[in-house]
C-alpha cells in the first residue's frame, strides 16, 4: 500500500464490510506501518506509561528515550488478557531490538518494566530525569534536522527493510540507497565542506588533536543540506 495508493483505497473500502475488531486491527496496523516507513528519523519521548499500544508505537521509532520515575513502566501485557499485540509486526520488530530471548520474556509473561530495566534490555536508548527528557530529545531532533535527508532516508530503509531480507536482497537494497545518496547534490555539498573545512587542516596536526576539528561535523553544522 505504500507503493500503490490505489491498493489502500481498495483495502479501506473492503474493510468497511468487516467486523469492528477487524477494522480496528487494520487501521492500527496501518498507522504503525506509516510510522515505521516514514522517511525522516523518528524519536519516541516516553514520559509515563507505555503499555501495549504505547510500546508498539515506540518500537516503530528510531530512538527511544524515557523519563525516570517510580510509576513509569513500558511493556506489552496483552498476553495477560488472552490476546497478542494488535499492531501486526510487533512480535517481529521486538526481537530485532532486544533479541529473541528477551522478546519471548516480554511477550510470553506480559511483563512491564521500569525505565532502568528497559534501558538494560536495550529497549530504551537512554533513561533521563523527567526535566531532562525533552531538552535532550529536542537537542537530538535539532541535530538530526541538520542532517542530509536523502542519506537519512536511505539509512532508515536499509535498516528497517534491508536487515529483514535475505543477505543478497538486503545488499541490493543497501547499494541502491548508497548510490542514491552518493549521486545527490547534498553529497557534493557535504564532501566539499569536509575536504575544505576539516581534512584540509589535518596537515601537521597531531592525530589526537584532529578530533577537535570534528566539532562542526559532529554538531551537524558543517554544511546546509537541502534534500536534493
Amino acid at each position: 500500500m505504500d507503493r500503490w495508493p490505489w491498493l489502500e483505497r481498495i483495502a479501506l473500502k473492503n474493510t468497511k464490510k468487516r467486523s469492528n475488531g477487524e477494522q480496528s486491527i487494520f487501521y492500527w496496523t496501518r498507522c504503525l506501518q506509516l510510522l515505521e516507513n516514514f522517511p525522516q528519523p523518528v524519536i519516541a519521548a516516553i514520559n509515563g506509561l507505555a503499555l501495549g499500544g504505547g510500546c508498539e508505537i515506540s518500537l516503530c521509532c528510531d530512538f527511544r528515550y524515557m523519563a525516570d520515575g517510580d510509576n513509569y513502566r513500558i511493556g506489552l501485557p496483552e498476553v495477560l488478557l488472552g490476546i497478542t499485540p494488535g499492531g501486526t509486526g510487533t512480535p517481529l520488530r521486538l526481537p530485532r531490538i532486544i533479541g529473541e530471548g528477551r522478546a519471548m520474556e516480554m511477550l510470553m509473561t506480559g511483563g512491564i518494566y521500569p525505565p532502568s530495566r528497559a534501558e538494560a534490555m536495550g529497549l530504551i536508548n537512554q533513561v533521563l530525569a523527567p526535566d531532562e527528557l525533552m531538552p535532550v530529545v529536542m537537542k537530538l531532533a535539532k541535530k538530526l534536522s541538520r542532517g542530509a535527508p536523502i542519506a537519512q532516508a536511505c539509512i532508515r530503509t536499509s535498516v528497517r527493510k534491508g536487515s529483514r531480507m535475505a543477505w543478497s536482497q538486503g545488499q541490493v537494497l543497501e547499494m541502491a540507497g548508497a548510490l542514491t545518496a552518493m549521486n545527490s547534490e547534498d553529497a557534493g555539498r557535504g564532501m566539499e565542506a569536509y575536504v575544505t573545512r576539516v581534512a584540509s587542516q589535518f596537515k601537521g596536526v597531531e592525530p589526537e588533536k584532529r578530533f577537535e576539528l570534528y566539532d562542526d561535523l559532529n554538531t551537524g553544522n558543517l554544511t546546509d543540506f537541502k534534500g536534493e
